[in-house]
């Protein structure tokens, strides 16, 4: 998974754990602490989201309303619509030519679809996130093989915040790999090559854990 989608695809892993033999995160999003700092607790976001002992949603909104969110994605859009070729260009920093004007219309599409703004207002109203430190964690969460292929002169996030993360995460726990690329965000798009080489040098340890698994004795 990428920027988002590396979340996504890290609550995944967390959710199907014994069914997933690998993951693999390009400049992932997500909260992150420093593994010094990180306290366990004692249950687990992902726990109290199935047991449904998180803090209810706002039920009624208070003071503005569903409507009052629906404006507030509204402006949001309104303000990042006129930008979007501009920060392609930032996502897309090593090889703009991918930042065309194909792409950009279709999130302009995206955004200019009714409903969106909806989309938007609410997301202020999802649970909280579970950190990567817990759905990567060996007791909570998915404890395979991870790699980062990270790359290095990320301009969304910035790029010192891009490696220091990557830093953080080869610290998280054994069975984390992290190379850094030279590439951007989208460091898949800008490095194909680089990336693809980390993936097939750590192929070869989902195998191993995934062999480990069929013999319970991950």
């Amino acid at each position: 998974g990428n920027s988002i989608g590396g979340g996504i695809a890290s609550g995944v892993a967390s959710n199907l754990r014994e069914l997933c033999c690998g993951l693999v995160l390009c400049n992932s999003a997500g909260v992150l602490q420093e593994p010094e700092d990180y306290v366990r607790p004692s249950v687990s976001v992902g726990r109290q989201t199935a047991l449904g002992q998180l803090p209810k949603a706002y039920s009624p909104l208070p003071l503005v309303g569903q409507r009052g969110l629906d404006c507030f994605g509204e402006v949001v859009i309104s303000a990042i619509f006129p930008s979007i070729p501009a920060r392609l260009a930032d996502i897309y920093s090593e090889r703009p030519q991918n930042a065309d004007a194909r792409l950009a219309f279709a999130i302009e599409q995206g955004a200019a679809f009714p409903g969106s703004a909806n989309v938007i207002g609410s997301g202020q109203k999802l649970p909280p996130q579970r950190p990567l430190n817990e759905v990567l964690d060996t007791v909570d969460g998915f404890a395979g093989p991870v790699l980062v292929p990270q790359g290095r002169n990320d301009r969304v996030s910035g790029a010192e915040l891009a490696q220091s993360r990557a830093a953080t995460l080869a610290r998280l726990r054994p069975g984390v790999s992290v190379q850094l690329i030279d590439g951007g965000h989208c460091v898949h798009d800008d490095s194909p090559e680089a990336v693809a080489a980390a993936v097939l040098q750590w192929l070869p340890e989902t195998k191993a854990w995934a062999a480990s698994m069929a013999l319970g004795t991950p």
